[in-house]
């Protein structure tokens, strides 16, 4: 993960949470959480550049929690980013096809989510 990326996720992670509330985000791996199974439509290099492109353009406006939760196939990521273009318009078609490759292939239907603590689920409200 990039130094950006960790930043960011630091600093999103505590302005979200409510405030008395202590910030549990430093004891997160989010090499368990933005998993990488390689498979024959991403390797590890592509999982590595797709995480650092998720983290560093997608959290801009919301935290990580919803896109590590949600569970479809390619076509569902592609709708998906298709909704979002308009909020991320710095992105070229081909960084969008690498996102959406990783995200078919580590959160999808036959596989479960990733474990994350309670303060970080009460974060996320559904699309």
């Amino acid at each position: 993960m990039s130094k950006t990326a960790a930043a960011l996720l630091a600093i999103f992670g505590l302005m979200s949470l409510p405030l008395g509330q202590e910030a549990q985000a430093q004891d997160l791996d989010m090499s368990e959480i933005f998993r990488c199974a390689p498979s024959t439509n991403v390797n590890e290099a592509q999982c590595g550049e797709a995480r650092d492109l998720i983290l560093n353009n997608c959290t801009i406006c919301h935290a990580f929690v919803p896109i590590v939760l949600q569970q479809f196939d390619e076509p569902g990521w592609d709708g998906l980013f298709d909704r979002h273009a308009d909020r991320s318009p710095q992105l070229t078609a081909a960084q969008t096809k690498k996102m959406v490759k990783y995200l078919a292939a580590n959160f999808n239907s036959s596989i479960d989510p990733p474990d994350l603590p309670q303060e970080l689920l009460d974060l996320w409200t559904s699309y």
